[in-house]
């Protein structure tokens, strides 16, 4: 029971760190097609929901 939870925990907090590493990845490693670079207007919605993953 207490091992499924954490396999659950951890499977959320996986997801959540996606979501916010992505657009990241995407913006800094795919340049061309997105822009340079990141903006901070980009990272708020991500930053908001840091505390969360942990």
């Amino acid at each position: 029971m207490v091992f499924e939870q954490n396999i659950n925990h951890f499977k959320e907090s996986y997801q959540l760190l996606q979501q916010f590493v992505e657009p990241i990845r995407r913006k800094l490693f795919y340049p061309i097609d997105e822009g340079w670079g990141v903006r901070k207007e980009d990272l708020e919605p991500y930053i908001d929901n840091l505390p969360l993953l942990y």
